[in-house]
Protein backbone atom coordinates (compact mmCIF):
# COMPACT_ATOMS: atom_id res chain seq x y z
CA UNK A 1 0.00 0.00 0.00
CA UNK A 2 1.28 3.18 -0.89
CA UNK A 3 0.31 7.00 0.70
CA UNK A 4 1.05 10.35 -0.41
CA UNK A 5 -0.02 13.94 0.94
CA UNK A 6 -1.38 16.95 -1.17
CA UNK A 7 -1.45 20.52 0.46
CA UNK A 8 -4.95 22.63 -0.18
CA UNK A 9 -4.27 26.36 0.47
CA UNK A 10 -7.79 27.34 1.08
CA UNK A 11 -10.86 25.29 2.38
CA UNK A 12 -13.49 24.20 -0.78
CA UNK A 13 -16.97 22.52 -1.25
CA UNK A 14 -16.60 19.21 -2.82
CA UNK A 15 -19.48 16.77 -4.04
CA UNK A 16 -19.16 13.36 -1.68
CA UNK A 17 -19.51 10.43 -4.13
CA UNK A 18 -18.95 7.55 -2.13
CA UNK A 19 -18.16 6.74 1.24
CA UNK A 20 -16.20 3.37 2.54
CA UNK A 21 -15.79 2.25 6.05
CA UNK A 22 -12.19 2.05 6.94
CA UNK A 23 -12.69 1.16 10.77
CA UNK A 24 -11.30 2.86 13.73
CA UNK A 25 -13.68 5.61 13.22
CA UNK A 26 -12.91 6.58 9.74
CA UNK A 27 -13.91 6.66 6.40
CA UNK A 28 -12.84 7.21 3.02
CA UNK A 29 -14.90 9.88 0.56
CA UNK A 30 -14.29 10.63 -3.55
CA UNK A 31 -14.67 14.23 -3.43
CA UNK A 32 -15.03 15.24 -6.50
CA UNK A 33 -11.53 14.28 -8.75
CA UNK A 34 -9.65 14.61 -6.20
CA UNK A 35 -9.72 10.74 -5.57
CA UNK A 36 -10.27 9.20 -1.87
CA UNK A 37 -9.90 11.32 1.37
CA UNK A 38 -9.59 9.84 4.84
CA UNK A 39 -12.34 11.79 6.78
CA UNK A 40 -13.47 10.91 10.37
CA UNK A 41 -16.78 9.76 10.96
CA UNK A 42 -18.21 12.79 12.61
CA UNK A 43 -18.10 14.34 9.22
CA UNK A 44 -20.99 12.00 7.75
CA UNK A 45 -24.91 13.13 8.95
CA UNK A 46 -23.50 16.17 11.25
CA UNK A 47 -22.75 19.59 11.44
CA UNK A 48 -19.72 21.37 11.67
CA UNK A 49 -18.92 24.56 14.43
CA UNK A 50 -20.65 27.03 11.78
CA UNK A 51 -23.73 25.05 11.56
CA UNK A 52 -23.61 23.48 7.84
CA UNK A 53 -25.07 20.32 7.28
CA UNK A 54 -22.84 17.19 5.75
CA UNK A 55 -24.55 13.79 4.41
CA UNK A 56 -23.59 11.19 2.36
CA UNK A 57 -24.64 12.66 -0.63
CA UNK A 58 -24.03 16.80 -0.15
CA UNK A 59 -21.48 19.01 0.03
CA UNK A 60 -19.65 19.80 3.00
CA UNK A 61 -15.74 22.51 3.53
CA UNK A 62 -12.81 20.86 3.10
CA UNK A 63 -9.81 22.09 5.99
CA UNK A 64 -6.71 23.71 4.49
CA UNK A 65 -4.29 20.43 4.61
CA UNK A 66 -5.71 17.91 2.80
CA UNK A 67 -4.67 14.14 3.23
CA UNK A 68 -5.19 12.32 0.07
CA UNK A 69 -4.64 7.89 0.26
CA UNK A 70 -3.80 6.41 -2.84
CA UNK A 71 -4.15 2.34 -2.81
CA UNK A 72 -1.47 0.55 -4.65
CA UNK A 73 -4.33 -1.53 -6.61
CA UNK A 74 -5.97 1.68 -7.90
CA UNK A 75 -7.21 1.95 -11.92
CA UNK A 76 -5.89 4.75 -13.25
CA UNK A 77 -9.07 6.81 -13.04
CA UNK A 78 -9.25 6.18 -9.25
CA UNK A 79 -11.83 3.07 -8.33
CA UNK A 80 -11.30 0.80 -5.00
CA UNK A 81 -9.57 -2.35 -6.72
CA UNK A 82 -11.83 -5.42 -6.78
CA UNK A 83 -11.43 -7.45 -4.06
CA UNK A 84 -10.00 -10.92 -4.61
CA UNK A 85 -12.12 -14.15 -5.74
CA UNK A 86 -12.26 -17.17 -3.19
CA UNK A 87 -11.39 -20.54 -5.38
CA UNK A 88 -14.58 -21.85 -6.52
CA UNK A 89 -14.77 -25.63 -4.18
CA UNK A 90 -14.51 -29.30 -6.06
CA UNK A 91 -17.36 -30.61 -8.16
CA UNK A 92 -18.38 -33.22 -5.95
CA UNK A 93 -17.96 -36.37 -6.30
CA UNK A 94 -22.04 -36.92 -7.16
CA UNK A 95 -21.11 -35.20 -10.40
CA UNK A 96 -19.12 -37.72 -11.62
CA UNK A 97 -20.09 -40.85 -13.40
CA UNK A 98 -20.24 -43.66 -10.55
CA UNK A 99 -19.21 -47.42 -11.22
CA UNK A 100 -20.36 -50.89 -9.78
CA UNK A 101 -17.96 -53.06 -9.58
CA UNK A 102 -19.56 -57.12 -10.68
CA UNK A 103 -17.62 -60.01 -9.41
CA UNK A 104 -18.44 -63.41 -11.79
CA UNK A 105 -16.93 -66.55 -12.41
CA UNK A 106 -17.80 -69.14 -15.27
CA UNK A 107 -16.74 -72.41 -16.84
CA UNK A 108 -15.73 -73.60 -20.28
CA UNK A 109 -15.72 -77.44 -20.78
CA UNK A 110 -14.80 -79.36 -24.04
CA UNK A 111 -14.68 -83.20 -24.44
CA UNK A 112 -12.11 -84.79 -26.17
CA UNK A 113 -11.62 -88.57 -27.49
CA UNK A 114 -8.10 -89.77 -25.61
CA UNK A 115 -5.45 -89.89 -27.86
CA UNK A 116 -2.70 -91.80 -25.82
CA UNK A 117 -3.10 -95.40 -24.31
CA UNK A 118 -1.01 -96.39 -21.24
CA UNK A 119 -0.42 -99.79 -20.26
CA UNK A 120 1.66 -101.06 -17.30
CA UNK A 121 2.98 -104.41 -16.66
CA UNK A 122 4.88 -106.07 -13.85
CA UNK A 123 7.67 -108.52 -14.02
CA UNK A 124 7.90 -110.64 -11.06
CA UNK A 125 9.29 -113.88 -9.74
CA UNK A 126 9.62 -115.85 -6.39
CA UNK A 127 11.42 -118.65 -4.69
CA UNK A 128 13.87 -119.54 -2.11
CA UNK A 129 16.80 -118.11 -3.76
CA UNK A 130 17.17 -113.85 -3.97
CA UNK A 131 19.33 -114.31 -7.10
CA UNK A 132 17.71 -116.79 -8.67
CA UNK A 133 14.25 -114.78 -8.70
CA UNK A 134 16.56 -111.46 -9.39
CA UNK A 135 18.27 -112.81 -12.35
CA UNK A 136 14.73 -114.20 -13.60
CA UNK A 137 12.61 -111.07 -13.56
CA UNK A 138 15.55 -109.56 -15.48
CA UNK A 139 15.40 -111.75 -18.20
CA UNK A 140 11.97 -110.73 -18.62
CA UNK A 141 12.18 -107.31 -18.64
CA UNK A 142 15.09 -107.64 -20.70
CA UNK A 143 12.89 -109.86 -23.36
CA UNK A 144 10.34 -107.49 -22.96
CA UNK A 145 12.48 -104.66 -23.67
CA UNK A 146 13.87 -106.02 -27.21
CA UNK A 147 10.53 -107.03 -28.88
CA UNK A 148 8.31 -103.41 -27.90
CA UNK A 149 11.76 -102.13 -30.01
CA UNK A 150 10.20 -103.99 -32.72
CA UNK A 151 7.56 -101.89 -32.53
CA UNK A 152 7.84 -98.39 -33.76
CA UNK A 153 4.33 -97.04 -32.84
CA UNK A 154 5.29 -98.26 -28.49
CA UNK A 155 7.22 -96.19 -26.55
CA UNK A 156 8.66 -98.91 -23.77
CA UNK A 157 9.87 -97.34 -19.98
CA UNK A 158 11.22 -99.32 -17.08
CA UNK A 159 9.78 -98.05 -13.62
CA UNK A 160 10.82 -99.24 -10.14
CA UNK A 161 12.51 -102.35 -9.00
CA UNK A 162 11.95 -103.95 -5.55
CA UNK A 163 12.98 -107.08 -3.56
CA UNK A 164 11.60 -108.61 -0.59
CA UNK A 165 11.52 -111.46 1.41
CA UNK A 166 8.48 -113.15 3.53
CA UNK A 167 8.55 -113.65 6.78
CA UNK A 168 6.49 -116.88 7.28
CA UNK A 169 7.24 -118.55 3.84
CA UNK A 170 10.80 -117.13 4.04
CA UNK A 171 10.51 -116.66 0.09
CA UNK A 172 12.35 -114.09 -2.02
CA UNK A 173 9.73 -111.92 -4.21
CA UNK A 174 11.44 -109.67 -7.04
CA UNK A 175 9.92 -107.41 -9.39
CA UNK A 176 10.34 -104.74 -12.24
CA UNK A 177 7.83 -102.40 -14.02
CA UNK A 178 7.14 -101.65 -17.37
CA UNK A 179 5.63 -99.00 -19.07
CA UNK A 180 4.02 -99.02 -22.71
CA UNK A 181 3.03 -95.81 -24.43
CA UNK A 182 1.58 -95.62 -27.78
CA UNK A 183 -0.97 -93.26 -29.65
CA UNK A 184 -2.05 -96.26 -31.74
CA UNK A 185 -4.49 -99.00 -29.78
CA UNK A 186 -4.07 -102.02 -31.41
CA UNK A 187 -0.46 -102.28 -31.71
CA UNK A 188 0.13 -101.45 -28.24
CA UNK A 189 -2.76 -103.91 -27.19
CA UNK A 190 -0.82 -106.55 -28.86
CA UNK A 191 2.24 -106.17 -27.46
CA UNK A 192 1.01 -106.15 -24.40
CA UNK A 193 -0.60 -109.79 -24.73
CA UNK A 194 2.52 -110.80 -26.35
CA UNK A 195 4.29 -109.72 -23.01
CA UNK A 196 1.27 -111.40 -21.13
CA UNK A 197 2.28 -114.44 -22.41
CA UNK A 198 5.64 -114.53 -21.69
CA UNK A 199 4.43 -114.28 -18.27
CA UNK A 200 4.29 -110.59 -17.59
CA UNK A 201 1.58 -109.04 -15.29
CA UNK A 202 -1.16 -106.32 -16.43
CA UNK A 203 -0.83 -103.67 -13.44
CA UNK A 204 -3.55 -101.36 -15.13
CA UNK A 205 -4.60 -99.68 -18.56
CA UNK A 206 -5.52 -95.83 -19.02
CA UNK A 207 -5.98 -93.56 -21.70
CA UNK A 208 -4.95 -90.14 -21.76
CA UNK A 209 -4.79 -86.64 -23.73
CA UNK A 210 -1.22 -85.84 -25.13
CA UNK A 211 0.38 -83.23 -23.90
CA UNK A 212 -0.47 -81.39 -27.47
CA UNK A 213 -3.81 -82.28 -27.14
CA UNK A 214 -4.08 -81.60 -23.22
CA UNK A 215 -2.90 -77.91 -24.09
CA UNK A 216 -5.30 -77.43 -27.03
CA UNK A 217 -8.28 -78.59 -25.17
CA UNK A 218 -7.42 -76.39 -22.06
CA UNK A 219 -7.14 -72.98 -24.25
CA UNK A 220 -10.71 -74.22 -25.76
CA UNK A 221 -11.97 -74.29 -22.53
CA UNK A 222 -10.20 -70.78 -21.31
CA UNK A 223 -11.93 -69.28 -24.87
CA UNK A 224 -15.63 -70.56 -23.62
CA UNK A 225 -15.06 -69.54 -20.08
CA UNK A 226 -13.93 -65.93 -21.19
CA UNK A 227 -16.91 -65.68 -23.40
CA UNK A 228 -19.47 -66.93 -20.70
CA UNK A 229 -18.07 -64.21 -18.66
CA UNK A 230 -18.57 -61.56 -21.32
CA UNK A 231 -21.87 -62.39 -21.95
CA UNK A 232 -22.94 -63.23 -18.12
CA UNK A 233 -21.71 -59.42 -17.84
CA UNK A 234 -23.46 -57.47 -20.33
CA UNK A 235 -26.54 -59.75 -18.99
CA UNK A 236 -26.30 -58.35 -15.68
CA UNK A 237 -25.39 -55.04 -16.92
CA UNK A 238 -28.67 -54.80 -19.09
CA UNK A 239 -30.35 -56.08 -15.97
CA UNK A 240 -29.33 -52.64 -14.24
CA UNK A 241 -29.83 -50.49 -16.75
CA UNK A 242 -25.72 -49.95 -17.06
CA UNK A 243 -23.13 -50.75 -19.49
CA UNK A 244 -19.73 -52.49 -19.23
CA UNK A 245 -16.98 -50.26 -18.80
CA UNK A 246 -14.13 -52.43 -18.93
CA UNK A 247 -12.59 -55.24 -16.60
CA UNK A 248 -10.35 -54.77 -13.68
CA UNK A 249 -8.88 -57.83 -13.68
CA UNK A 250 -9.25 -61.58 -14.83
CA UNK A 251 -7.95 -64.74 -14.11
CA UNK A 252 -8.22 -67.96 -15.82
CA UNK A 253 -7.81 -71.48 -14.02
CA UNK A 254 -7.50 -74.74 -16.18
CA UNK A 255 -6.25 -77.61 -13.65
CA UNK A 256 -5.08 -80.86 -15.74
CA UNK A 257 -7.42 -83.09 -16.88
CA UNK A 258 -7.98 -86.20 -15.19
CA UNK A 259 -6.99 -89.71 -15.43
CA UNK A 260 -9.02 -92.35 -16.06
CA UNK A 261 -8.87 -95.07 -13.32
CA UNK A 262 -6.68 -97.99 -13.85
CA UNK A 263 -8.45 -101.09 -14.86
CA UNK A 264 -7.33 -103.87 -11.94
CA UNK A 265 -4.06 -106.16 -12.08
CA UNK A 266 -4.43 -109.21 -14.37
CA UNK A 267 -2.34 -112.50 -13.78
CA UNK A 268 -0.45 -114.08 -16.76
CA UNK A 269 -1.99 -116.53 -17.91
CA UNK A 270 -0.47 -119.49 -20.51
CA UNK A 271 0.41 -118.63 -24.05
CA UNK A 272 -1.92 -120.81 -26.18
CA UNK A 273 -4.64 -118.58 -24.17
CA UNK A 274 -3.16 -115.02 -24.11
CA UNK A 275 -5.23 -113.15 -26.24
CA UNK A 276 -4.26 -108.82 -26.57
CA UNK A 277 -6.33 -107.03 -23.49
CA UNK A 278 -9.56 -105.12 -25.33
CA UNK A 279 -9.55 -101.27 -24.58
CA UNK A 280 -13.06 -99.09 -25.02
CA UNK A 281 -11.02 -95.71 -24.20
CA UNK A 282 -13.73 -93.08 -22.61
CA UNK A 283 -13.79 -89.00 -23.09
CA UNK A 284 -12.09 -87.14 -21.23
CA UNK A 285 -13.33 -83.87 -20.02
CA UNK A 286 -11.45 -80.63 -19.94
CA UNK A 287 -12.30 -77.67 -17.72
CA UNK A 288 -11.13 -74.15 -16.94
CA UNK A 289 -12.94 -71.71 -15.04
CA UNK A 290 -12.84 -67.51 -15.51
CA UNK A 291 -13.04 -65.19 -12.66
CA UNK A 292 -13.30 -61.02 -13.43
CA UNK A 293 -13.77 -58.15 -11.70
CA UNK A 294 -15.87 -56.27 -13.88
CA UNK A 295 -16.81 -52.61 -14.02
CA UNK A 296 -20.37 -50.97 -14.88
CA UNK A 297 -21.52 -47.45 -15.31
CA UNK A 298 -24.80 -46.00 -16.00
CA UNK A 299 -25.55 -46.21 -19.10
CA UNK A 300 -24.87 -43.28 -21.65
Amino acid sequence: MAFFHQRNEEAEEVQIRETVCLGHGYGLARLGGRGLQRVPPSTFGSADKHGNAFTATGSMPMPRRLTLVALLALSAAGPLAAQPVPAQPAAPASARAETTLLRLSETGEVTRAPDELRLNLRAEARGRDAATVQAQVNRMVQAALAKAGGVAEVRATTGGYWTNRDGESREWTASQGLSLRATQATPALELAGTLQGDGLLMDGMAWSLSPEAARAARQEAGRLAIEALRARAAAVAEQLGMEVAGIRSLSVDTPEAPMPRMAMAMRAQSAAAAPPPASAPEEVTVTATAQAEVLLRPRS
